[in-house]
């Protein structure tokens, strides 16, 4: 366990174990600590959604922060509100002065926590650093809302399916007295300023859905060969987030089980083939079904959009000689539909 003050400090001043969390309570002497400090609804697993590059949701609690110097008196913010302000700060996982979120795959990503109060706004806090904002507490063993906004700090990107991390919560009543009171500091006067310690965890997971997109591809004119098969193909790109595998679908307009080209005057048709190969990738170049999807995720995605600007796909179009030997149209056309999903 990581303390965050001095064992002087915790010598001198009231201590809440957060034993009565979301629930005021007019303890007895010897609690009054527990009386001050409650933190409701941090200690759990909040789930967020990783989404365009951004993460979607927040970390919402409530903090109940007063004072009373005796169990007889109601806990409140006397003084002007003086009692009762306190400080926050977060510990945690670091990498590079982050706190940082573990992948399923094992890599790291960077986040910001801002401590948001509604009273005072907003603090992005440093990690195992005490916020410079004294908060202000709330009258009658109230609960304040509060929440940690997250977010990303540097452009690395999600990966992985989903991260998680484990953090601690420290909370500091300051002092009374105007000027620049002491928190985390505070040497303590019969207890008062109290602190909460041990610090609460609690748990954030990201989910991050697989993204994927096709681009790259144009359309296609055939000159047909005279002699043998006609073939022409093209590069392309699938991007998907993690460069995960991917399976594809192709449709033709014209086909029901097979690619076909219609002549223009609706006379009759011609099949073709339809085969898509890796750039780079070691499977072979795979022959297409019309309308039946690959399986097992044959190819890797790029992992960045548009493949920072190539192709790690080609897709050949092949006309058998055979298909061509007696055409009663001299012009013939599809539209073809690739579908691409992760595995």
């Amino acid at each position: 366990m990581f303390w965050a003050v001095s064992n002087d400090v915790l010598a001198q001043r009231a201590i809440s174990t957060n034993k009565y969390a979301c629930n005021g309570y007019l303890a007895s002497d010897g609690e009054l600590g527990e009386m001050a400090i409650g933190v409701c609804d941090l200690d759990r697993t909040h789930e967020l959604l990783y989404q365009d590059t951004s993460i979607q949701g927040a970390v919402g609690f409530s903090i109940r922060s007063c004072w009373s110097w005796w169990a007889v008196e109601d806990c409140g913010t006397q003084s002007g509100g003086s009692y009762g302000r306190y400080t926050v700060e977060v510990n945690g996982p670091t990498d590079s002065n982050h706190l940082v979120l573990t992948g399923s795959n094992g890599d790291f990503l960077p986040i910001a926590l801002a401590f948001s109060h509604p009273a005072a706004g907003s603090e992005s806090l440093s990690p195992g650093v005490e916020s410079n904002t004294r908060f202000p507490g709330a009258p009658d063993m109230q609960q304040t809302p509060v929440e940690f906004g997250v977010s990303l700090p540097t452009s690395t990107p999600a990966t992985s399916g989903s991260y998680s991390g484990t953090f601690d919560f420290h909370l500091y009543q300051c002092t009374w007295w105007s000027g620049n009171p002491q928190c985390k500091d505070a040497a303590g006067q019969s207890g008062a300023p109290a602190l909460l310690n041990p610090p609460i965890p609690f748990t954030i997971t990201l989910t991050v859905p697989t993204k994927i997109r096709i681009s790259g591809l144009n359309d296609m004119q055939l000159d047909a060969n005279p002699t043998g098969d006609t073939e022409g193909d093209q590069g392309f790109c699938v991007h998907t987030s993690g460069g995960v595998p991917f399976n594809i679908l192709a449709e033709s307009e014209n086909g029901a089980g097979n690619f076909s080209l219609a002549g223009s005057a609706g006379i009759d048709s011609v099949n073709y083939q339809l085969q898509v190969q890796g750039i780079g990738q070691p499977p072979k170049p795979r022959r297409l079904t019309e309308g039946m999807a690959t399986t097992n995720g044959r190819w890797s995605g790029h992992p960045q959009n548009d493949c920072n600007g190539g192709d790690n796909m080609r897709l050949t179009v092949r006309i058998p000689a055979s298909e061509l030997s007696d055409p009663e149209d001299n012009h013939y056309t599809d539209t073809l539909t690739l579908t691409v999903t992760p595995e």
